[in-house]
């Protein structure tokens, strides 16, 4: 959260997915201790209109802390929110348009997913190269949610591929804070 700055902003689709997510994984009532804390959430969230990045954060910091209180380690919890996270993102025209060339060419879908990104945050670079016809890197630079979370997110979108079956890797390199990483995909 140290690094977040109040121009960091995310659409509200991530705040509702991950709160539905944490909902389903450990009830309404840890849900509603979580939109207790989190400012933001304690009205109705509108899914394209952009929110501070300090609440989402402090958003998957209590998620993950009652993920963690029920036997989850923290990479683990991180990775369900981003996987629940990604429910509101594929609900949308831009994250349907994004598995639809996905499904027709993997490298066309990804390659989409910079642009995607943008719209939807307003921090972090994010850069997709084509290593091999089923190989493709991700780039990402400044990624305030950190490679878990991003994992949780892909792995959401692999599984509405229709007949992909798909592995993920973030680069071993990856150090504390975990802003700058790459994640290779292979199909």
């Amino acid at each position: 959260m140290k690094r977040c700055r109040p121009s960091h902003t995310l659409m509200g689709f991530f705040f509702q997915g991950a709160l539905e997510h944490v909902e389903r994984l450990v009830g309404s009532e840890v849900a509603a201790e979580i939109r207790s804390q989190v400012p933001c959430t304690q009205d109705a969230l509108l899914p394209v209109l952009s929110y501070p990045a300090t609440d989402y954060l402090r958003l998957l910091q209590l998620g993950s802390q009652a993920l963690m209180a029920r036997g989850r380690s923290f990479p683990a919890a991180m990775e369900a929110l981003g996987y629940g996270a990604a429910d509101g993102l594929f609900a949308l025209s831009m994250g349907q348009m994004v598995l639809s060339t996905a499904e027709k060419d993997p490298h066309e879908g990804l390659a989409e997913v910079p642009g995607v990104a943008r719209m939807i945050a307003s921090f972090g670079e994010r850069e997709y190269q084509r290593v091999a016809d089923n190989h493709g890197r991700f780039i990402f630079r400044g990624e305030l949610s950190g490679p878990s979370w991003i994992t949780g997110v892909f792995r959401a979108g692999i599984e509405r591929i229709k007949g992909c079956q798909a592995t993920l890797e973030v680069d071993p390199g990856a150090f504390v804070p975990y802003l700058d990483f790459t994640v290779d995909l292979r199909w």
